[in-house]
């Protein structure tokens, strides 16, 4: 996470001999796609640590209440890897975790729940960066509108924005926010 933050910020500071000449439309489509797939890929770390038998932050074990036999890991495992393109959706992880009847549920759906511009907007960013084509761009629409950013931005330049939340401006740019709010949401998590 901070590796990617710290990408953020080498790309508005002033060219240095050590950052190399990157375009902010590079650097704004590296962040955002790994920044989804580092929620995707914790996503499914947690659930197959679950499965595994991990404890949570505070060093107590999350049981799977619902393993009625020797094949529940593998159950477990084989819903892993069916939910692997659909791990950035919050939903996915709180199914999967119920599945299973993780003791956990309570606090990842607390944690996921937080009202959350990254989790409404951050994959249909991420597919336009990963797809460049016409579809992709014209899914931005929505979240442009929600953040009260013109719909004719490049996705970069909106992303750059100091977008209006009830006609003040932000203290920061919407991907600041997008970074802001997946580091919040894992924190609470673990």
């Amino acid at each position: 996470m901070q590796d990617i933050a710290n990408t953020y910020v080498q790309a508005q500071s002033p060219a240095s001999d050590d950052v190399p000449d990157q375009s902010p439309d590079l650097t704004v489509a590296y962040v955002v796609i790994e920044l989804d797939s580092l929620w995707a890929n914790t996503a499914k770390a947690l659930f197959v640590s679950v499965a595994l038998g991990a404890s949570d932050g505070s060093g107590t074990r999350v049981e799977m209440t619902k393993r009625p036999s020797p094949q529940g890991l593998a159950a477990a495992l084989e819903l892993a890897r069916e939910l692997e393109r659909r791990w950035w959706k919050r939903r996915s992880l709180l199914k999967a975790l119920r599945q299973v009847g993780a003791t956990n549920c309570g606090q990842v759906q607390i944690a996921t729940n937080v009202p959350a511009v990254a989790f409404n907007h951050l994959h249909l960013f991420r597919n336009f960066y990963a797809h460049r084509g016409i579809e992709s761009r014209e899914k931005l629409e929505v979240p442009l509108r929600s953040l009260r950013v013109p719909t004719q931005y490049s996705a970069t330049r909106a992303l750059l924005t100091h977008y209006r939340k009830s006609g003040s401006p932000r203290h920061q740019p919407i991907l600041l926010d997008l970074l802001d709010e997946v580091r919040a949401t894992i924190e609470l998590l673990v």
